[in-house]
């Protein structure tokens, strides 16, 4: 297996950008019996709703390709406290009756309100895969300036990759889980502690970056253990 040391440095490396920023990224599978009507809801109802909120930059949901759960949603904000706002909040309180008939639906539930602590490339591909760890483990203290400094600027080199980024999950965040909202899932929320996500143009040119630039194994030594890693198409963006 290729290790990252044998990756010879860019000799013009791209800057990293957007520290400070938020990302709220959620990973969730539907109920079989659900789904059309989970998808419809997300597309018509609950992404425009959500990308409407003060801070909220932008929107995007994704299906697995490979790897769990089944869907993906980001969004991209001005900061982690855009999930802490009044009007944010009160949509959780107080959701519509087509979000009351559908959050049953949700099921094998993470939601994040991330920081932003190392992105670079300024793009959005068609593809995304996200590695984070197995339950709540953090990161240790070296991991994100490992990843800074080694291996995020040897992603983005790599052929058909447009972006990678490095979060940090904002603990000061309230939780979703403890609103009207978050009541009707049927399950308890779990939560990542932080997450590398990276963007490509192609499925295949996306796995040889990640094989090439950020071993499997390699990121879990790092890491302290094992890794939850999803292959995700893009299905909707606003």
């Amino acid at each position: 297996m290729t290790d990252m040391d044998d990756i010879p440095p860019l000799s013009n490396p791209p800057k990293a950008h957007s520290k400070g920023m938020g990302v709220l990224a959620v990973w969730t599978d539907a109920r079989r019996e659900n789904e059309d009507a989970f998808n419809d809801w997300y597309n018509r109802d609950h992404l425009p709703e959500r990308t409407g909120h003060p801070g909220f930059l932008n929107g995007r949901r994704y299906k697995s390709i490979s790897g769990t759960p089944r869907y993906l949603a980001l969004y991209d904000t001005t900061s982690p406290a855009a999930m802490s706002t009044k009007v944010y909040r009160d949509a959780l309180e107080n959701p519509s009756a087509w979000t009351r008939r559908i959050m049953p639906s949700f099921h094998n539930f993470t939601r994040s309100v991330f920081q932003i602590e190392t992105r670079l490339g300024a793009g959005q591909g068609g593809v995304v895969s996200t590695i984070r760890p197995t339950g709540d483990r953090p990161a240790p203290p070296d991991f994100g300036p490992w990843l800074a400094d080694s291996v995020l600027p040897k992603l983005v080199a790599c052929a058909g990759v447009v972006g990678a980024e490095y979060l940090a999950a904002e603990t000061t965040s309230p939780s979703a889980e403890r609103t009207t909202e978050g009541a009707l899932r049927t399950a308890p929320d779990s939560i990542a502690p932080w997450a590398l996500i990276v963007s490509g143009t192609e499925p295949g040119l996306l796995r040889a970056a990640l094989k090439t630039a950020a071993p499997r194994d390699t990121l879990r030594k790092r890491s302290g253990g094992g890794l939850k890693i999803g292959l995700y198409r893009l299905l909707y963006a606003l």
